[in-house]
């Protein structure tokens, strides 16, 4: 077509006819600028059909890390539970009554039990790091949507973050320093304490006290995952419902 306009204006020029010239040339310049309209309307698109493309590819992929997240911190809510009933035993009820109501064998599941007050939760920051660093985010349309991945990585994992060291911290020098520490010699091979009530009412009053001492971080620590749990949970069914439209 352009070459047609061309020899049109080329035979207008050799017979004298400008005028006509120049309206064939303003039609050339029109078809040009169409083709390149289109030839960028149709750009566009291909980049958009891409960027919609990886976009699927993100929810998938942060469904499947979110999944392992969740089924992570209900294991560790679970453990967390049986640490903070344990330590309430040992906070509330004398050694005397402990006797009464507990043989030896439940002794050492509660034991047990407290010794698990800082286990962790370990969100995965791997796929959300990789998203930031690459300026992927903005792939994602939903600003709402957008917002809720960044409050779970940013600010409800890192809060938990904080408290989880805290926590592991306080188990850790003193708890297992002052308590457990002390008990490790009544441990079998195969890592069961082996100690008796004559044992256990020896440092009765340092486990009390450093049940304590650990308590209140372990609630805020539970509360914490708990938020985590809500979150992820509430952030994996937009996600699911996003990725099915």
């Amino acid at each position: 077509m352009i070459k047609f306009f061309r020899l049109l204006r080329q035979r207008l020029l050799s017979e004298g006819k400008t005028g006509k010239y120049f309206k064939y040339a303003i039609g050339e310049i029109i078809l040009v600028v169409i083709g390149i309209l289109i030839a960028l309307q149709i750009n566009n698109w291909n980049e958009n059909r891409k960027d919609r493309i990886v976009e699927q590819i993100l929810y998938k992929s942060l469904i499947s890390s979110l999944e392992s997240d969740l089924k992570d911190v209900n294991d560790k809510i679970l453990i967390v539970d049986k640490a903070l009933n344990a330590q309430n035993i040992f906070i509330t009820i004398s050694f005397e009554k402990i006797k009464e109501r507990y043989d030896i064998n439940q002794i050492v599941d509660l034991l047990y039990a407290v010794s698990e007050s800082s286990r962790s939760f370990f969100p995965n920051y791997g796929l959300y790091n990789k998203i930031t660093n690459n300026n992927n985010i903005d792939l994602i349309q939903s600003n709402e949507l957008q917002i809720k991945i960044i409050e779970l990585y940013e600010q409800y994992y890192k809060r938990y973050n904080d408290l989880d060291l805290n926590i592991e911290q306080q188990s850790l020098f003193s708890l297992n320093t002052n308590f457990f520490s002390k008990i490790q010699n009544y441990a079998t091979d195969y890592g069961r304490y082996k100690i008796t009530f004559e044992i256990l009412g020896k440092h009765y009053d340092q486990l009390n006290e450093e049940c304590r001492k650990i308590n209140i971080l372990t609630i805020l620590t539970h509360e914490s995952m708990i938020r985590c749990k809500n979150e992820i949970e509430s952030l994996l069914s937009e996600l699911r419902k996003t990725s099915n439209q």
